[in-house]
């Protein structure tokens, strides 16, 4: 195995036996792509595991840094973390308190609502942040191999997948252009369907699609 390569779970133990392709056992196109999810999920959760232990942070923290990066300079709370994070208030708010001791996140109030905190990163923690998106790195190489045709063409089927899991409650966090109030689909005469943003009153293309909009509105 490379070095820092992924492998299997400390504990599995390989036998060797031999194999023939008559006795391989058939998998369906759905299995496949399950499985093929459940392996990059694995493997993106291990990476968060191991870039939280190189800088003294836990999953939850190493999650909330990131979330925070993406939002910019727009406003974040405890609940809209714990409800897109699918955790509770209490895990959320030990994490917050973690990060803003290291001085990597600070904590303000609104001025014309004083009882409710808001939460953005530190010139430190977003330095941090942006180091951390290294799961996200690994990845972007290996995409090489596919052509502008494919990824358009996995980028939608994903976005697809994520709605569905979205619209049956499966996840809560979705700021994606498909399940965003501002969005709209349109007919044309032959009968295709074609992407509508009604905040920017402009068509969209397929790689317009946004998978982490700060525009969005929940619909």
């Amino acid at each position: 195995m490379n070095e820092g390569a992924v492998g299997l779970p400390v504990g599995c133990i390989h036998e060797e036996v031999t194999v023939t392709v008559e006795h391989l056992p058939t998998q369906n196109t759905d299995e496949q792509i399950a499985s093929a999810l459940e392996r990059l999920s694995y493997v993106m959760g291990v990476l968060e595991r191991e870039q939280g232990r190189e800088h003294r942070l836990s999953p939850v923290q190493v999650r909330i840094l990131g979330y925070l990066r993406a939002l910019e300079d727009e406003l974040c709370r405890v609940s809209q973390l714990a409800r897109d994070f699918g955790l509770t208030q209490a895990t959320v708010s030990e994490s917050v308190a973690a990060l803003e001791t290291r001085g990597l996140i600070t904590r303000s109030t609104l001025p014309k609502d004083r009882r409710i905190s808001v939460l953005r990163l530190t010139d430190e923690g977003r330095a941090l942040a942006e180091r951390l998106n290294s799961g996200i790195e690994v990845l972007l190489p290996h995409l090489e191999q596919l052509d502008r045709k494919e990824k358009v063409r996995l980028a939608g089927s994903l976005m697809k997948l994520i709605r569905s899991l979205h619209e049956s409650g499966v996840i809560s966090i979705s700021r994606m252009c498909v399940t965003c109030g501002f969005y709209r689909t349109t007919t044309d005469r032959a009968g295709a369907e074609h992407h509508f943003c009604t905040l920017l009153s402009e068509p969209l293309s397929e790689d317009q699609l946004r998978v982490d909009c700060k525009e969005y509105k929940a619909g």
